[in-house]
């Protein structure tokens, strides 16, 4: 068995009681080189499986979505994000929004609000995720339909700039890149990020590594090593190579305070400099699909299609969603 684990690709949620990964608290606190409070605090929480410290994110991005004014403000209720679609029935959110799209909008921050993991329990009766089905059903029917899929990165700025798309997905790791982003898109833009419940800010936290060890290893103290090695000073310090931010404190302040080597300072309009805004978007960031299971994802999906194709009244859907996704809990998480 291998010693540490990449779990970039696994479904963490579904693996989070099941003691798959060692607690690497108590290593920390017999640690020399990285404490809990040396690490960024929404990063440490992001570590958490199953209530304890298990993961380690040695660097990351953030994913956001920026959309035109009038949208005031960071964080929306998906209620606003479907109100803002409503408001411009003759303009595409993004290039194309299919409802399984919309849904994975939807539920990557919500989706704790319905499953609770730890309990083995669903929800999905609950008269909130009958009205998300609605919205999203309303949603994508006012939508002016598929566009042309296959856009470069640029064609997509173009069509958010000339206000053929009203939402632009952008990513940044580095505060050169955010800058330079914030004066691409202007006072005309807000940086919204993605809808959750409760219309908090939420944006996308990615990282090419996340890393865990396996609490079955035969060399816990040579992979703690590593794992050591990824958070101390040193390395964290390369993070710029990487275009990604640091996740020690140190690190961090000094990078976002650093200009890089290679930048070239008149690219970056001093006026734009709004590093309070570069610090709200980097703490309300989240790991992309922590507390999604595949499966749970899947079902949603799958019994959804005959609401959104008018086959079923939303309450059919939803109580078939809240009888398979019970059934699979009780045989998986209990």
């Amino acid at each position: 068995a291998p010693d540490l684990i990449d779990v970039s690709a696994l479904d963490v949620a579904s693996l989070a009681d099941k003691e798959v990964f060692e607690n690497l608290e108590p290593y920390l606190k017999d640690s020399q080189v990285i404490q809990k409070e040396n690490i960024l605090e929404n990063v440490w929480e992001e570590g958490q499986i199953g209530g304890k410290f298990r993961l380690v994110i040695p660097f990351f991005q953030v994913n956001t979505y920026v959309s035109h004014a009038p949208a005031p403000g960071q964080g929306w209720t998906f209620e606003e994000f479907t109100q803002y679609a409503a408001a411009h029935p003759d303009t595409p959110l993004v290039v194309y929004m299919s409802y399984q799209q919309a849904l994975g909008i939807a539920l990557f921050a919500g989706m704790d609000s319905f499953v609770d993991y730890e309990q083995g329990k669903c929800n999905f009766t609950d008269a909130s995720f009958s009205a998300l089905l609605t919205e999203i059903r309303d949603m994508c029917m006012i939508q002016t339909g598929p566009m042309e899929d296959s856009v470069t990165v640029e064609e997509f700025q173009a069509l958010f700039e000339e206000g053929a798309i009203l939402l632009q997905e952008i990513s940044f790791g580095s505060t050169e890149e955010f800058l330079l982003l914030q004066q691409q898109y202007g006072s005309a833009s807000s940086w919204k990020g993605y809808p959750s419940l409760s219309g908090e800010p939420y944006h996308k936290m990615s990282s090419q590594l996340r890393l865990s060890m396996n609490s079955a290893s035969k060399n816990k103290e040579g992979a703690w090593a590593f794992l050591e090695f990824l958070l101390s000073r040193e390395n964290q310090e390369r993070s710029r190579l990487l275009a990604s931010f640091p996740v020690r404190k140190d690190s961090f302040e000094q990078y976002i305070r650093t200009p890089s080597q290679t930048a070239e300072p008149k690219e970056i309009d001093a006026a734009a400099q709004d590093t309070a805004l570069l610090m709200e978007t980097i703490q309300a960031s989240h790991m992309d699909n922590r507390n999604i299971d595949d499966d749970v994802f899947r079902i949603v999906c799958e019994e959804s299609e005959a609401f959104f194709a008018g086959d079923k009244t939303v309450e059919e859907v939803t109580g078939l969603i809240q009888n398979r996704v019970q059934l699979y809990l009780s045989e998986r998480y209990r």
